[in-house]
């Protein structure tokens, strides 16, 4: 379930020194970061959705579910996209062989999935939301809504340091350290787990397994709080770093020459680049 991944100021400090500019001597001001995030997330979103690649697709039973105040609460970040509607696990039907069921479904008011002749079970193929990153430290006197976004620096709440979502309103909370999804590792009691871009908090000490696996797990809500943390950590996957770190540049190059439009640029070696990452993946079928 995990994937090698790329932090925010990895991405950053690279598309910096691209531009020909060195992040330890004060180089990269806000405003030099503000304008390098935007090239960044204007590629990550291309990218990202050029191809439904497996690292960034998930099947889950339920889009949002019931929280203990009886609000319907998301329980994946705001932006995926329903890629199909099945009355079957269809991960368990291509893996025995099979063909699943497809449900026949149409979008209603206010982007809400309505199925028609709903079964009992449901299972949406879904991918997930592109990272949003954001350069600008988190502060804590902020109440931050919804799509809202901060940054937290390396040797703080994480590591690496990390660009982070907010996913819940009136949210004056911080960002918090986290752990990664690691099968048969134990589930420590409070500690946040990632899954599916969002932090859920153990309220079960386990081990970890499919079935506590948060969202999609047949029995994960004995393992964890069902209302995920208000802050989603954004991270790229590692085999789109190349062709977003070169659209980036190219739209930021073309912006300051002024030769023709940025995307264009950008667009034209993003999509060489995933070419090859398409047609890799079709080889070694």
């Amino acid at each position: 379930m995990n994937h090698p991944e790329v932090s925010f100021p990895e991405l950053l400090h690279t598309l910096a020194l691209a531009r020909g500019l060195d992040h330890e001597s004060g180089e990269v001001t806000n405003i030099v970061s503000r304008r390098l995030c935007g090239a960044l997330n204007m590629a990550a979103e291309y990218c990202w959705r050029a191809y439904p690649w497996p690292e960034v697709c998930t099947v889950v039973p339920a889009l949002t579910s019931e929280d203990s105040t009886l609000r319907a609460g998301s329980l994946l970040a705001p932006g995926y996209t329903v890629l199909g509607l099945y009355g079957e696990d269809p991960t368990a039907a291509f893996a025995a062989g099979e063909v699943p069921e497809r449900l026949d479904q149409r979008t209603g008011r206010d982007g809400v999935i309505e199925i028609v002749d709903a079964p009992t079970e449901k299972y949406y193929h879904v991918q997930l939301a592109a990272p949003v990153f954001n350069a600008l430290a988190h502060d804590s006197t902020t109440n931050y809504s919804p799509g809202d976004g901060c940054y937290t620096a390396a040797g703080g709440v994480t590591s690496s340091g990390d660009s982070w979502r907010a996913v819940l309103g009136n949210n004056a909370l911080a960002p918090v350290g986290f752990e990664d999804w690691l099968e048969s590792a134990s589930l420590v009691l409070n500690s946040y787990y990632r899954a599916n871009g969002l932090l859920f908090k153990c309220s079960a000490a386990g081990v970890a397994s499919d079935s506590n696996y948060p969202v999609s797990g047949s029995a994960w809500t004995e393992s964890f709080i069902v209302t995920p943390y208000a802050w989603a950590p954004q991270r790229l996957p590692a085999f789109l770093k190349t062709a977003v770190l070169e659209g980036a540049d190219a739209y930021l190059q073309r912006t300051d020459d002024g030769q023709i439009s940025g995307a264009a640029a950008a667009h034209r070696v993003m999509d060489a680049r995933l070419e090859d990452e398409v047609l890799s993946r079709l080889l070694k079928l």
